[in-house]
């Protein structure tokens, strides 16, 4: 009968009632390394563990012991045991990677730790004791593990446990289970010892012709005095956002010279892609799309493999997959895995932050009585369809969901809404917006009384009151000629900004003017201080300094004087990534509610270079209804834009609404603005667009 040693009792009674000469014990094997995982489970390939068993009749004492594994040519610590730790006689003992509830083990492990990932090509793994002395080293470091399996799930279990790790015949794939979760279809025995069925002696293959080079599932390795070069798998996306036409498999290269991987072969479970002409340059990243290798990746987890020819040079098992989630290395130690909510497809593996934001899809965020809100959790980068979500009211209500149901503030005050985002890659982040709810003054009942009166007689209403503002220190210039020429709402890097112009020959001092999103609503607005504006010369305000945020989906954007009497300002619609907004020459309009007529163009391009070019409209597919055309003369490089009250004129449809200067004249209409004098205590202005 072979030497096999039990967990229960076969070792003590072996050596109390036996000869030493039929029970040979070696004085120096007190704990070994007798069992491993390194392929991980159904459940996740982080699934890892590995088994230490106490090969002596006492106690041994595993302080300070520590337990190593090769990477990148280098032993690198794995895990450490605990001062005062003693592992029973015939004890087997199990640390793993994950605790039970993520795990297929059914028995608690004595040690869980996030260090335990075993590498599934080069293992070498090494016990050495708290003097550092090497006491046990199993494998040898070359090609795949000396046993285990990936289909089925299979551990590495070690035949004899007083015979070398370093001995490829010493260890075998499990065939038995125990110790595992009932109906999981693995084998192994964590925390047991099995005896190995009996097996009949394998016939002798038959000699084949087929040429030397032909692939074989059952050899792989390198052969003695082969060198794998260190090319690997270092991130895939399994399950792309939307369609799974995006998924890609990235390799590294991390030699420091070109490698041929011509004829080489990425494999999938029965599917494979030949790379046939390539090579690889040195310390390089290459993708390789879905629509190249067509290899489809399961979202419920696999394993991919490249091969030379039947040499393996490299084994990649990932889990389940999430929405837009990718798996890899990471950087500096190619046997630690992570999941990247943030993918970095084509560059070195890091954690990159979704950069979550609030997006009002409708409602005004600044109203009286109450406000009703729509928010929607979106981010920069990244998908938020696999991550959790709470929204925080701040007034005792919350919500789960990435896209809550509209929320009703009745209660006057200001709210500070937090969205916090927790990713499945365990990453937290937080997002803010600002709601006020105020009161309905009396006063301001008797001004909308008037308003409504000259709203009979036939005055325009659309006016905006204003608080008295407290004494200025600074002398602010109150005449037109000041106007917002270009907005930034939906960067996908860096922050929204509001260009201003002062369109005069002279210092413009803006000391007490208001910016503005929503008249009445929006976001709380924002009063300049002491800030000067040369002649001609334009400034940018940013998101970070005004708090005025604008929504990519549709918004306002005003700039009001400091004593009311006149606004300048606009309305868009919904608006693409890294595009701008913005005038060739906006009108001053006093207390106006007009849209004037803009052009499209992506961030970076100024919209005064653009005019003095004489460079011609965006296509009109590109343009909005809402956008009404400018006016281009004949000899001039100037471009007006129409502004006013536009239901009398006959606007024509978009496709003939683009006129030279002599095309309109023949039509015979001319656009007049009056000012039809002042209205309000507050000294503000009204002013109506007459067809002639």
């Amino acid at each position: 009968m072979s030497n096999y040693f039990l967990k229960y009792g076969i070792l003590w009674i072996c050596a109390i009632t036996l000869a030493a000469a039929a029970c040979p014990v070696d004085a120096n094997a007190q704990a070994v390394i007798s069992e491993v995982m390194w392929m991980g489970s159904d459940m996740s390939s982080a699934d890892e563990w590995i088994e230490i068993a106490n090969t002596s009749t006492g106690a041994v004492d595993l302080s300070g012991w520590e337990i190593s594994y090769l990477s990148s040519g280098e032993e690198k610590i794995m895990f450490t045991f605990p001062e005062e730790f003693n592992l029973s006689a015939e004890e087997f003992g199990i640390i793993s990677n994950y605790d039970l509830d993520k795990s297929r083990l059914s028995d608690e492990p004595i040690f869980i730790s996030s260090s335990i990932s075993l590498p599934n090509s080069k293992l070498l793994i090494s016990l050495i004791d708290d003097e550092g002395n090497l006491i046990d080293q199993i494998d040898d470091g070359v090609g795949v593990p000396f046993a285990g399996s990936k289909s089925p799930f299979a551990s590495m279990e070690r035949i004899d446990l007083r015979a070398s790790g370093l001995d490829p015949d010493n260890w075998r794939t499990a065939d038995q289970s125990r110790g595992f979760d009932d109906g999981a279809e693995i084998y192994g025995s964590p925390g047991y010892y099995e005896e190995p069925k009996e097996t009949e002696e394998p016939e002798e293959p038959e000699e084949s012709n087929n040429d030397s080079t032909q692939e074989s599932d059952d050899s792989v390795g390198a052969q003695p005095g082969q060198i794998i070069p260190n090319v690997y798998i270092s991130e895939i996306l399994p399950n792309p956002e939307g369609k799974d036409d995006g998924e890609w498999i990235e390799i590294v290269n991390d030699e420091n010279f070109e490698v041929d991987v011509s004829n080489w072969i990425i494999k999938r479970s029965g599917d494979k892609y030949n790379f046939n002409d390539y090579s690889l340059g040195p310390k390089s990243i290459a993708v390789f799309m879905k629509s190249e290798t067509e290899l489809s990746l399961k979202n419920s987890g696999d394993t991919i493999e490249i091969f030379s020819g039947s040499i393996l040079i490299d084994s990649f098992s990932y889990p389940t997959a999430h929405d837009e989630v990718s798996f890899g290395r990471k950087t500096g130690d190619k046997n630690s895995f992570a999941s990247y909510c943030v993918p970095t497809k084509g560059e070195l593996n890091q954690v990159k932050k979704l950069y979550p934001r609030i997006l009002v899809e409708s409602g005004k965020k600044r109203a009286e009585a109450k406000v009703t809100l729509n928010f929607k959790a979106i981010s920069d980068h990244g998908s938020l369809n696999s991550a959790s979500c709470v929204w925080n009211y701040d007034d005792g209500f919350e919500s789960y969901k990435c896209n809550p149901p509209s929320h009703i503030f009745s209660e006057v005050g200001a709210y500070a809404v937090t969205l916090s985002v927790e990713t499945v890659c365990g990453n937290f982040e937080e997002a803010t917006e600002y709601v006020e709810v105020f009161e309905k003054e009396k006063k301001e009942l008797k001004e909308l009384k008037e308003i409504k009166e000259k709203k009979d007689e036939g005055v325009s209403s659309n006016l905006r009151w204003f608080e008295p503002e407290p004494e200025l220190k600074c002398t602010p210039t109150t005449s037109t000629g000041i106007a917002i020429t270009q907005i930034f709402p939906s960067p996908s890097v860096g922050e929204e900004w509001i260009e201003i112009e002062n369109q005069t020959d002279e210092i413009f001092n803006l000391c007490g003017w208001i910016l503005d999103d929503v008249l009445d609503g929006g976001s709380k607005p924002w009063t300049f201080e002491d800030i000067s504006i040369q002649p001609s010369e334009k400034i940018k305000l940013m998101q970070g300094q005004t708090k005025i945020s604008l929504n990519n989906t549709g918004d306002e954007v005003w700039l009001i004087s400091s004593d009311g009497s006149f606004k300048t300002g606009f309305e868009f619609k919904k608006i693409d990534k890294d595009e701008t907004f913005g005038f060739a020459q906006p009108i001053l309009v006093h207390s106006s509610s007009s849209t004037p007529g803009g052009y499209w163009e992506k961030d970076g391009l100024d919209g005064a270079e653009i005019i003095a070019e004489k460079k011609p409209q965006p296509p009109l597919e590109r343009r909005y209804k809402n956008i009404i055309p400018s006016v281009l003369a004949e000899d001039s490089i100037e471009e007006r834009v129409m502004t006013g009250v536009f239901k009398s004129l006959n606007i024509v449809d978009e496709n003939e609404a683009v006129m030279r200067s002599d095309d309109a004249n023949s039509m015979g209409f001319e656009v007049f603005v009056v000012v039809i004098g002042v209205i309000s205590s507050v000294g503000l202005f009204a002013l109506k667009v007459l067809k002639g």
